[in-house]
């Protein structure tokens, strides 16, 4: 939330305004100041009180209301009270925005303890909901900690609340009528798609989000709302200048065969990718071998269905920026993978026993 998502034009710019924007901060900021709230139930009263605070931006007064209508004995409850939480979560959203922006920080204030009070912050407000903003944003800073320090670990924490964010999009609005801000644009959701896939690559130990049903469904994003991704890279990561996978590599190779059986996929199409190193046609057997090792680990875990392989040798490296922050090693690291290309559509899975 301060590096990344400064550089990515993200930083909250306006607070008051609702102005069409093609940016996740800017949803966001609909989202700080509401116009009004539409409460239900019980939690009536409490509803107004936590607008105007959100209005003013008085996060220590929207708080107050929410724990006043969430006492014990108190009858706002359900989803009322789940909608008024996510209000609350939002404006610890707003919160976190206002102190990343330029000009908030310390003079000499380490970015790591930054990052560190920011992610502080936003945990606090996850415990009032988890609408896909303040998930978005949790993961930006986990995301810009991840990359200060190169800590494959908090690439999972942030690849995971991306899942997460994106899981919520794809829900129907849980507070529709109510406070809560515009849907995303296909562009604002293919953005955080793209970040959750970098992080998911550089992620040890694999952290994957599943649906209601336990079904795993990060690979095969069959779309949210206006938004197909057209590639899928998948967290299936080798060792340098070999065809076997890493710990990591292994583990996602395992978590695809589930997915692809659950889904009963009759049909996918793997690519295959290097890093730079070496000559070109060397790289393009070792994507070939990798991709025959894939392969052969899908058909062991019982995937019967047919397996098309690309390789693609190091004509195709990863897209990252020069200013994103990740260093050389990372940067091989992304381009030693496999992307699911195309896929022929299963049956969606019932969550019916």
């Amino acid at each position: 939330m301060t590096e990344s998502v400064v550089r990515a034009g993200w930083i909250w710019r306006h607070l008051a305004a609702c102005a069409a924007t093609a940016t996740i901060a800017g949803i966001v900021a609909c989202a700080a100041a509401p116009a009004h709230a539409q409460p239900q139930d019980a939690c009536a009263a409490a509803a107004p009180d936590i607008a105007a605070a959100r209005q003013a931006h008085d996060l220590a007064a929207a708080t107050k209301a929410y724990a006043d209508a969430a006492q014990a004995g108190s009858p706002c409850a359900g989803k009322a009270l789940l909608c008024l939480g996510r209000s609350v979560a939002l404006e610890h959203v707003a919160a976190a925005y206002a102190r990343a922006a330029p000009g908030a920080a310390r003079p000499a204030e380490p970015a790591g303890k930054r990052l560190a009070e920011l992610e502080g912050l936003l945990r606090v407000g996850k415990r009032y909901g988890a609408p896909w903003q303040l998930q978005v944003a949790l993961a930006d800073v986990e995301l810009d900690r991840a990359k200060l320090a190169h800590d494959a670990a908090r690439y999972a924490e942030a690849a995971y609340d991306y899942q997460l964010a994106l899981s919520d999009l794809a829900e129907d609005a849980a507070c529709h009528g109510s406070d809560e801000p515009p849907a995303a644009t296909a562009a604002q959701i293919a953005e955080i798609y793209r970040r959750m896939s970098t992080a998911l690559l550089l992620a040890a130990p694999l952290k994957v989000a599943t649906t209601k049903c336990s079904v795993c469904q990060w690979a095969f994003l069959a779309g949210i709302r206006d938004f197909v991704p057209a590639m899928r890279p998948l967290p299936i990561t080798f060792n340098p200048n070999d065809a076997a996978p890493t710990p990591e590599g292994r583990q996602a190779i395992a978590a695809l065969v589930e997915c692809i059986k659950a889904q009963g996929l009759p049909r996918i199409v793997l690519s295959g990718h290097t890093d730079e190193v070496g000559p070109g046609s060397v790289n393009m057997q070792l994507s070939s071998e990798r991709l025959k090792t894939v392969e052969r680990l899908l058909r062991e875990g019982g995937y019967t269905g047919e397996i098309v392989l690309e390789p693609k040798g190091k004509s195709e490296p990863y897209a990252v920026a020069a200013a994103d922050g990740y260093s050389r090693d990372e940067i091989r690291r992304l381009n030693r993978r496999i992307e699911l290309r195309q896929f022929a559509v299963g049956e969606v899975p019932s969550c019916e026993p």
